[in-house]
């Protein structure tokens, strides 16, 4: 669909069945800042086949895949990369959670955040947690049931 003076809009269900939008820019461009408290820093899809839904985006919308060692414990981790810039990544549904993109949100101060997220009416769907080399997050669901996550950078050396 057509939004006036602004873009073209399409939702669709990729083929590990997490719900996305896409955007045709034509007059608004989106985010305007990015990574820096109160705006978007990461997204990320959760599927059962990371390596085949990452495909799918690939053929799509032209990103990159790059597949990440995680320790003998824990399956890989898949990027989508636009050039150099890594952009987005997907892991393997856990539990029983459904397929989804989160979005994850830049604060400063993480466990405040939940704090305050809480007050507000927010649940914690995991409690807060360092990771190592990429910073601390918190995964909530909002007081109408849409998930997302707080992520705060690492401190800087």
């Amino acid at each position: 669909m057509d939004v006036p003076d602004r873009g073209r809009m399409a939702w669709i269900r990729d083929p590990g069945g997490a719900s996305v939008g896409l955007w045709q820019e034509k007059g608004f461009a989106g985010s305007v800042r990015a990574n820096e408290p109160g705006t978007n820093i990461w997204n990320e899809l959760t599927v059962a086949d990371p390596a085949g839904t990452g495909q799918f985006y690939s053929d799509v919308l032209g990103v990159q895949t790059q597949q990440h060692d995680m320790g003998p414990d824990n399956p890989p981790y898949t990027t989508f990369n636009v050039g150099d810039k890594t952009v987005a990544g997907t892991m393997a549904l856990d539990g029983d959670m459904q397929p989804h993109w989160n979005v994850y949100f830049n604060v400063d101060d993480v466990d405040a955040a939940v704090a305050k997220a809480e007050q507000l009416g927010a649940s914690v769907v995991a409690p807060a947690m360092d990771v190592p080399g990429r910073g601390r997050f918190g995964y909530l669901r909002d007081p109408q049931g849409a998930t997302f996550n707080l992520m705060q950078n690492p401190p800087r050396a």
